[in-house]
């Protein structure tokens, strides 16, 4: 998951890789829209292959409806990602994230993903071994930088890290309720969680 500044553009899920891998001729069957196809943490500033999620699925329009559930699922096939609003008439049940640990996820029963990154031009297993798992927030950087000025931010760039304007983030913080990592078999890794975003405005605590 991945947002800047107010947050209010959707979530951001993107693939930051060396050279040869990308989306460019792949077939995705996603509900996201799709932006930079190549994957090279060298074009443009390490933007990544990256696919943009509707509002509802980062930020204050995410929080509003008392977060979600964020599915990873890591396959040599590719890697897709869910996200499902708390609210959502369909999905979350389908997911093991309440109560005993019974039961296995099932994709194929969710529906589109929000983000699709089929292996078609990119070898999944050589890109992506050895992963963590970092929460953090960060103050300026590449994308802060390129977007600053159309986000609504009134504060300058070069400013805003300073102490005395930290208060006009009152909410910059993640809530995690739960990360699950599931391991069926072989190289298949499955991450599942609850989160509530951070942004300027909106935030929600459980």
């Amino acid at each position: 998951m991945e947002a800047v500044n107010q947050a209010t553009t959707g979530n951001l899920v993107a693939l930051h890789t060396t050279a040869g891998c990308t989306m460019a001729d792949a077939r995705r069957d996603m509900a996201g829209t799709a932006g930079q196809a190549d994957c090279h943490n060298a074009t443009n500033s390490n933007a990544g292959c990256n696919v943009r999620g509707q509002p509802a699925t980062y930020g204050p329009d995410f929080n509003t409806r008392g977060g979600g559930v964020v599915a990873l699922e890591w396959r040599t096939e590719g890697i897709r990602v869910w996200v499902f609003p708390r609210d959502a008439d369909t999905g979350v049940t389908a997911l093991p994230v309440q109560g005993d640990d019974e039961g296995a996820p099932d994709p194929s029963v969710w529906g589109p993903p929000l983000a699709d990154f089929p292996a078609t031009s990119c070898d999944i297993s050589s890109h992506f071994r050895n992963q963590s798992i970092v929460v953090n927030i960060d103050l300026c950087g590449y994308l802060t930088e390129a977007v600053w000025e159309s986000s609504g931010c009134s504060e300058s760039l070069s400013r805003f890290g300073e102490n005395e304007n930290l208060w006009l983030m009152p909410d910059r913080s993640f809530e995690v309720h739960r990360l699950r990592c599931r391991k069926p078999f072989g190289f298949q890794k499955r991450l599942l969680g609850i989160w509530r975003s951070p942004s300027i405005q909106g935030a929600v605590k459980y």
